[in-house]
């Protein structure tokens, strides 16, 4: 299974935009800091259920915090949530193909490398890319 180090989280939790969206904090690979190549996986963006209304005006979303989002929306921006969970579902097909490749290509597959989206505020529709 796939764990994240928290071995950055001072650092990272030094950026503003972590202070108040902890939950987006990239995903670290446990063995990362002993990797020989350092990788940052970069991916477009995260999703919100369509009925969230947070993060859909970028003033609100970046004036706002993670209190502002219900129980059941907060696992939607985990980037380390996402990474570390059993990636069963149909959606997880991407990062269970990505393991299998860099496992394949490197010996090494996430818990290597570090993860995070490009965007820092959900996508304004489900399912859908950040425009």
């Amino acid at each position: 299974m796939r764990k994240s180090s928290n071995q950055y989280d001072d650092l990272l939790s030094s950026i503003n935009h972590y202070k108040r969206f902890p939950a987006m904090r990239p995903f670290v690979g446990e063995c990362y800091s002993s990797s020989q190549i350092k990788t940052l996986l970069i991916a477009e963006s995260f999703y919100l259920p369509n009925e969230c209304e947070l993060h859909k005006d970028a003033g609100t979303w970046y004036s706002s915090d993670e209190s502002g989002l219900a129980e059941n929306e907060k696992p939607w921006v985990d980037c380390r949530g996402l990474i570390e969970c059993d990636w069963f579902a149909d959606g997880h097909f991407i990062y269970r193909e990505l393991n299998r490749c860099l496992l394949e290509s490197t010996g090494i597959g996430f818990e290597g490398l570090a993860f995070m989206n490009a965007f820092q505020r959900p996508s304004c529709k489900e399912g859908e890319s950040f425009k």
